[in-house]
């Protein structure tokens, strides 16, 4: 309980009622970030949709995800044969590049 008054600046009563407080507030930190990045995630299709742009693939990507849900027509098993023949060896670094930006900076 120290250590959660000093961490977060509370000043709790003591017992089981301060303690509870204490574990639902770690709680709520601990799992508020996860569950608000898996929200804004973005789907396949738009994944899809952005590998296709800046790899320049003519929309191999995107049309084999869509053939992919169709189930098995001889023209989707071809589709999906092409983008992956296709795809195996880009490199994926010239499309998304790494930018550095302030955030990044070691300044002491």
């Amino acid at each position: 309980m120290v250590a959660g008054q000093r961490l977060l600046g509370l000043e709790v009563g003591r017992g089981a009622w301060g303690a509870v407080v204490y574990f639902v507030i770690l709680s709520a930190v601990a799992l508020l970030p996860p569950l608000w990045s898996f929200g804004r995630r973005p789907r396949r299709a738009a994944v899809a949709r952005l590998l296709d742009q800046r790899l320049r693939l003519q929309d191999r990507v995107a049309t084999a995800l869509y053939c992919a849900a169709r189930g098995d027509v001889p023209f989707a098993a071809h589709v999906m044969q092409d983008a992956e023949r296709t795809v195996v060896g880009l490199p994926v670094a010239v499309g998304f590049p790494l930018r550095w930006t302030k955030v990044w900076r070691m300044r002491p």
